[in-house]
C-alpha cells in the first residue's frame, strides 16, 4: 500500500482516480491513509478479530450494480460513501476520502448486470441466498462475461464453502459421474450397488382423498403475489410419497439404469451413513426420469394398476398435502415453528435425513418434511421468467401449465423451502421456480401416484 501511495503523491492534479483497497494489515500511522491529490480512496481495516476478506470490493460491486439496474445518475462520492456504509454495516471498519469535484456516474453498460433478485441473493448475508444467487449465475454465465465473472469471485472468495464449492462445481455441472467412477474412486462400495440392484429401496406413500381443497394466499405484502388468490380447488385422490427421495433410493435407479449420478457423490462425506440423506444435487429432468423408472418398477411388483403412473406432484397437489387441504399455513397448523422443520432459524445449517422432525412437523396424513430440509420439485411450470410467473393463481391444470415435455428455458415451480430459508418463506403456499436444468445442493423431490389415462 504504501508503494502505491507514494507513486500516487506525484498524480496529475486535475485527473482522477479512485482506488478500493481490502488491506490485509492495518495501517500504522495515519499518512498512509491521509487524503491524496485526485485519488478517491475507500479501504477495508482489519481489526483484532477482522477477518481478511473483501468487504470494500463487495460493497462496491453491489453499488455499482444497483446503479446500473436503475438507470440513473450518481455523484462518485455518493457511491464511494454508500459502499462504505455497507462495509461498516458487514462489522468491518473502513476508510473514506474523497475528492471535492462534480464526477458522476452512470449506468452505462446495464444490458450486462444481473437481474435484481440475483443481485439481491448475491449479496445477502445468508449462505443459503448466495446459493441460489449461484445458481441463476450459473444460468446467466453462457451470454454474459458479467455473470461468470461473479460466479468466478464467489468460487473464489465467499466466505461459506458450501457456496465456493458449489460455485465451482457449476463449469463441471454436465459432468456427472458414473458409478463406475465412484466405485473406482472408493467414494461407493460394490456391496452398496448390488444391494441396491437387487434389494432396492422405494418410496412409501400416503393416500390424500382429494376433493375440494383450499389453496393460495390471501396477503398484500407483495414477495406473496404469485400466491394470490386463496381459492377453491377440486382435486382427484393420488398418494404422496412420505418422504423426499433419498440416496439410497436414488441409488437404485441410477444403477439399473446405469445413469449418471448426482455431483455432489463425489465429495459429499454422509452419503451412506445410517441415516439416509435426502438426494439433492437432482434437475427436474433427473427427477422425471426417475418417475418413469419407479413407475415400471413398482408395475413389475404388482404395486401399480395400468391405469397409475408415478410423477412428480403438481403444485396443487403438493399444497394440498402440505396445507392438509385446508389452505394450514403449515402441515402442523397456523403458527411458524423451527423445532417442527429444518430452516434457517432451527439451526442446523445443513440437510438431515428425512423423519428428524417427525411427528411433530408432518402433515395430518403423515407426510414428512414438506416444510423445510430441501426445496421440492414440482411438475406445475412456472414460466420463463425469474421473478414473475407466467403461470398464475387461481390455479388451472388445463391451460399448460401440466402440460408433458420441457422446452430448454422452462422453470418449474419449487415448494416447502429448505435448510436454509427463513421463516416467512417456509411454508405451504409460497411459490419458487428454478430452470429444469439447473442442480442445487438444498433441492431434491418426492413422488406421488395419479391414476390417468394416456
Amino acid at each position: 500500500m504504501s508503494d502505491l501511495v507514494a507513486g500516487l503523491h506525484g498524480c496529475d492534479a486535475t485527473g482522477s482516480v479512485v482506488i478500493c483497497a481490502d488491506l490485509t494489515t492495518a495501517p500504522t500511522g495515519s499518512a498512509p491513509l491521509s487524503p491524496i491529490p485526485g485519488v478517491h480512496l475507500l479501504a477495508s481495516i482489519p481489526g483484532p478479530a477482522a477477518a481478511v476478506g473483501h468487504a470494500c470490493h463487495d460493497a462496491l460491486a453491489a453499488e455499482l450494480g444497483d446503479l446500473a439496474a436503475s438507470g440513473e445518475l450518481r455523484p462518485l462520492n455518493e457511491v464511494l460513501h454508500r459502499a462504505a456504509d455497507r462495509t461498516r454495516a458487514s462489522g468491518v471498519a473502513v476508510h473514506v476520502s474523497t475528492v471535492d469535484r462534480p464526477i458522476v456516474l452512470s449506468g452505462k453498460y446495464a444490458e450486462e448486470q444481473l437481474p435484481d433478485y440475483v443481485r439481491e441473493d448475491l449479496y445477502s448475508p445468508h449462505a443459503g441466498s448466495r446459493l441460489d444467487a449461484v445458481a441463476e449465475l450459473a444460468t446467466l454465465a453462457p451470454s454474459s462475461v458479467y455473470a461468470r465473472i461473479c460466479l468466478q469471485r464467489v468460487a473464489t472468495h465467499d466466505t461459506a464453502d458450501e457456496v465456493r464449492s458449489y460455485a465451482d462445481s457449476t463449469d463441471r455441472r454436465s459432468e456427472q459421474p458414473t458409478l463406475q467412477e465412484l466405485l473406482d474412486n472408493g467414494r461407493i462400495s460394490a456391496a452398496g450397488i448390488s444391494d441396491a440392484l437387487h434389494r432396492p429401496t422405494l418410496p412409501d406413500f400416503v393416500p390424500h382423498p382429494g376433493g375440494e381443497v383450499v389453496i393460495g394466499f390471501d396477503s398484500p405484502d407483495s414477495r406473496f403475489s404469485s400466491c394470490r388468490p386463496r381459492h377453491l380447488l377440486l382435486l382427484p385422490p393420488f398418494e404422496l410419497a412420505r418422504t423426499v427421495v433419498t440416496n439410497r433410493q436414488y441409488l437404485a435407479f441410477v444403477a439399473s439404469t446405469d445413469g449418471p449420478c448426482p455431483g455432489h457423490w463425489v465429495t459429499g462425506n454422509k452419503l451412506w451413513d445410517t441415516s439416509d440423506l435426502p438426494v439433492v444435487m437432482v434437475s427436474w429432468h433427473d427427477a422425471y426420469r426417475y418417475c418413469g423408472w419407479l413407475t415400471d418398477q413398482l408395475r413389475a411388483a404388482g404395486r401399480l394398476a395400468w391405469d397409475e403412473h408415478v410423477l412428480l406432484p403438481s403444485e396443487a397437489e403438493w399444497e394440498y398435502a402440505a396445507g392438509n387441504g385446508r389452505g394450514d399455513p403449515y402441515p402442523w397448523g397456523d403458527t411458524a415453528d423451527p423445532g417442527r422443520a429444518n430452516i434457517r432459524a432451527s439451526g442446523l445449517g445443513e440437510v438431515v435425513a428425512p423423519g428428524r422432525f417427525t411427528p411433530g412437523g408432518d402433515s395430518a396424513a403423515g407426510c414428512q418434511d414438506l416444510i423445510g430440509n430441501v426445496s421440492e420439485w414440482t411438475r406445475s411450470r412456472w414460466g420463463t421468467s425469474g421473478r414473475i410467473p407466467e403461470y398464475r393463481y387461481p390455479y388451472r391444470a388445463d391451460d399448460g401449465r401440466e402440460a408433458n415435455g420441457s422446452s430448454p428455458d422452462a422453470r418449474y415451480v419449487i415448494r416447502g423451502g429448505a435448510y436454509h430459508y427463513g421463516t416467512e418463506c417456509a411454508n405451504s403456499y409460497t411459490r419458487n421456480q428454478m430452470l429444469a436444468t439447473q442442480r442445487h445442493p438444498a433441492t431434491g423431490f418426492r413422488v406421488v401416484v395419479v391414476r390417468r389415462t394416456g
